[in-house]
């Protein structure tokens, strides 16, 4: 990551970030002789993406440090372990809120909980429908001029 965000994100920050982002095991079990793969389904919620989630949410808080007049939105559709993932990773994030649509009985009940428990930061809407329809509900948000305007305006990253 260094080279992407080198002048624009101090090493210390960014070390920061990665050890928060990696504080759970992630053992890297021997398959054959020649082939490693790495368990990424040890995080908070069991799912690989809680590595991507995490790490995604501390540098949207770090960049949004200085947006304190506005709040950031994160808009996501889920059929459940993204969902769930995004939940952990931003709970709690400064600056930044969450909305997360997901198809009513569609997903687990282990997922339905991730989904729904958070609370502060994180909002979590039931869809009736399925993924597709939460995910046209999503869609739909980021070409609405308002919402747009109101909303989804974007994050002012100095330029590299």
């Amino acid at each position: 990551m260094k080279p992407y965000v080198e002048g624009v994100m101090p090493d210390d920050i960014l070390y920061g970030i990665i050890e928060d982002t990696l504080n759970f095991d992630i053992p890297l079990v021997k398959v054959t002789e020649d082939i490693y793969s790495l368990e990424l389904f040890h995080g908070p919620t069991l799912a690989f993406k809680d590595v991507g989630a995490r790490f995604m949410s501390r540098c949207l808080g770090y960049f949004s440090r200085e947006e304190k007049k506005t709040r950031i939105t994160v808009l996501v559709a889920t059929s459940g372990d993204t969902g769930g993932a995004v939940a952990d990773g931003f709970y709690g994030v400064d600056g930044v809120d969450v909305v997360i649509l997901y198809p009513s009985g569609k997903v687990s009940p282990v997922q339905e909980k991730q989904l729904t428990t958070y609370g502060g930061n994180i909002h979590t809407l039931e869809v009736k429908g399925d993924f597709d329809g939460c995910q046209r509900i999503v869609k739909q948000a980021f070409t609405d001029p308002e919402l747009r305007r109101n909303y989804f305006s974007p994050l002012q990253i100095p330029s590299m």
